[in-house]
């Protein structure tokens, strides 16, 4: 079969030829001319070189997808816990984990998601059937128990945490102390009249304990014990850990910057005022005031009251303080 040619124009004379390389732009008269012998075939790029990348095949349009239906919102987790719900966690345990080797956290999270309750409910109804670790001797659990006292009577947290010191003082993990400070603490909660106290009932804690702070009766050990007796409702214990919550340290809010000093007052003020009304704010205390003043944080809020409460706990008279 013949070699296809090309009818062409050249573009020195105009002349027309013949040639199989369709983009040649010379006759062979005058390539000879210019020296270049015979028409030259145009140069082909070889395949493979870098830089040579197939072109992507257009995508086909696709059609605009539909917004997703949005889902309605499930009801926060129960908080309650009724006759019916201890005896159905009870119910799920015993047929599902009861005898099983598994990870308590596991069975209260799954046990929470099932019946859609509060996790912290769930934990509360489980130790009393649910199988703990080995025992610990009871002269070991008291000396545990005494020590964590200490620690929250004199307001003391050692480096590592008062359970960690602890365990390391008693020789066991602290796993098996937090669990022990825990049992001892929800066992002295339920003595009281009111065994989870609401945000109203703290605030009403908060003034009965400032009242006696301005003008002190009572030696500072002797504070938990006298305001449960006044309140009605509360343990000592309650009051005790509420106390030790109120003066906390200040090593946390290291990082957060100072306020000025006139800031300070108002937050100060504000305080005073939260401590005059008839019931708290709908906000926290922290996010109330720092709202109410503007230009300052929550956390630096907190951080002015924690000083403030500190600075009144060193000036507790001395004859009624520990010093």
């Amino acid at each position: 079969m013949s070699e296809t040619k090309f009818r062409l124009s050249c573009s020195s004379c105009g002349a027309t030829f013949f040639s199989p390389d369709r983009r040649a732009r010379s006759c062979p008269k005058c390539a000879r001319k210019k020296g270049a012998g015979q028409p030259q075939p145009s140069i082909q790029r070889p395949a493979g070189l870098p830089g040579d990348t197939p072109r992507r095949p257009l995508l086909p349009l696709l059609a605009k997808p539909l917004p997703k239906e949005k889902l309605p919102k499930r009801a926060a987790k129960a908080i309650e816990l009724t006759p019916e719900l201890t005896e159905r966690i009870q119910q799920i345990y015993q047929e599902k984990y009861a005898g099983m080797e598994v990870v308590r956290k596991d069975v209260v999270a799954k046990i929470s998601d099932e019946l859609w309750v509060a996790r912290n409910v769930v934990s509360k109804n489980l130790p009393s059937f649910f199988p703990r670790k080995a025992d610990v001797p009871p002269e070991v659990k008291a000396r545990i128990i005494e020590a964590y006292k200490g620690y929250v009577e004199r307001g003391e947290r050692p480096e590592g945490g008062r359970r960690k010191t602890i365990a390391n003082l008693v020789g066991i993990s602290f796993g098996r102390v937090r669990d022990i400070v825990y049992e001892y603490s929800l066992s002295e909660f339920r003595k009281s009249a009111i065994p989870e106290p609401t945000r109203e009932q703290h605030f009403q804690l908060e003034k009965l304990f400032w009242v006696e702070m301005d003008a002190p009766r009572y030696h500072w050990n002797e504070l938990p014990e006298k305001l449960a007796e006044l309140s009605g409702q509360y343990t000592p214990w309650q009051v005790l850990r509420w106390r030790d919550i109120l003066f906390d340290e200040e090593e946390r809010f290291a990082n957060v910057p100072a306020v000025e000093p006139g800031i300070e007052a108002k937050i100060l003020d504000a305080y005073k005022q939260y401590l005059a009304a008839p019931k708290p704010p709908e906000a926290g205390l922290h996010v109330h005031i720092a709202q109410q003043i503007g230009g300052v944080t929550a956390k630096q809020v907190h951080m002015v009251l924690q000083h403030y409460r500190n600075q009144r706990r060193a000036m507790y008279p001395a004859k009624y303080s520990l010093e």
